[in-house]
């Protein structure tokens, strides 16, 4: 694609390579940044291409990143990245998905799936389905993000005292919770985070073990994380997400008979915005509709 494409400059000036737009064709070159801290980025060149998905739906004219550069751990040796936010680039866009649905598995040898259009939806018969609202952020290059309205956390059936307003988007776009399929620990704006990361270390020290100034322990087996009360997020509409030890926590081995075991909760205090991230979302069905503006969960034994 050149760089005079709607494409192209759909990526935002800060991403397209300017230099490479001088060139003679001007290609649209670009380096997408990830995270917060923008170590990890993928660099090309912008094309189209015909995908073809499930048992033969072709979607035609589809932009992709030709990459030839990828910097940081986070891509592993993974083959490209599916963008599913709100952007005009993503595939959740490009393809006029009026909703997604997906489930990512704890157990990793279990695939995770995700659906989109009319074969995205939550059985109810399959457990009990929560919604909850998606909200708009004020800044249009922000709301691109799946924010919802956090209104207060719980630890074992306690209330946290989180102030109320913690979670909320401020008028300059700043703040505010979203869900983040591709982050995998959950950041909260440190005022909360220490709260809740205090009342995690209490419930560690309650089963017996010594919590580190890292929030971390080591014990004998994976049974001490099944062992930890539920942590619930309360949202919007009544909607709550009980999350088990498993969604909270994150294991390492550290010999032949023990594990450690962390925190999968840090602290955003670098920026004010907090970000719901994949292990919080394992074995969680999780329908975002764009076409009613909600986000719908539903717990499940595995994906």
């Amino acid at each position: 694609l050149p760089c005079s494409s709607q494409l192209c400059q759909a990526l935002g000036r800060g991403r397209i390579i300017s230099d490479q737009c001088s060139d003679d064709p001007p290609l649209c070159g670009y380096h997408y940044a990830y995270g917060h801290s923008g170590d990890h980025s993928t660099q090309g060149v912008l094309g189209t291409e015909t995908f073809t998905f499930g048992d033969g739906y072709v979607a035609n004219n589809v932009s992709f990143g030709r990459s030839d550069t990828i910097d940081g751990s986070q891509f592993g040796g993974t083959a490209g990245l599916v963008g599913l936010g709100r952007g005009h680039l993503s595939l959740v866009s490009q393809l006029g998905a009026g909703r997604f649905a997906y489930c990512l598995a704890a157990d990793p040898n279990v695939y995770s799936t995700i659906l989109f259009g009319s074969l995205a939806a939550l059985d109810t018969s399959a457990g009990d389905v929560s919604s909850t609202p998606l909200v708009t952020n004020p800044k249009p290059d922000r709301d691109t993000h799946y924010y919802v309205n956090l209104q207060g956390i719980s630890v074992g059936g306690s209330r946290l005292p989180i102030k109320d307003g913690t979670f909320a988007i401020n008028s300059d776009g700043s703040g505010g919770v979203f869900f983040d399929s591709g982050a995998i620990d959950t950041s909260l704006k440190d005022a909360a985070y220490q709260v809740v990361r205090q009342a995690i270390t209490s419930e560690i020290q309650r089963l017996g073990y010594d919590a580190g100034d890292d929030t971390c322990f080591v014990a004998a087996n994976q049974q001490a994380v099944a062992q930890m009360p539920p942590l619930v997020l309360h949202f919007d509409d009544g909607a709550d997400m009980s999350l088990n030890g498993r969604n909270y926590l994150k294991t390492s081995t550290k010999g032949p008979s023990e594990v450690v075991v962390c925190m999968a909760i840090k602290s955003s205090s670098d920026s004010e915005v907090s970000i719901i991230g994949n292990i919080m979302q394992a074995n969680f069905r999780l329908l975002h509709d764009l076409d009613s503006m909600t986000l719908s969960f539903q717990a499940t034994d595995q994906c």
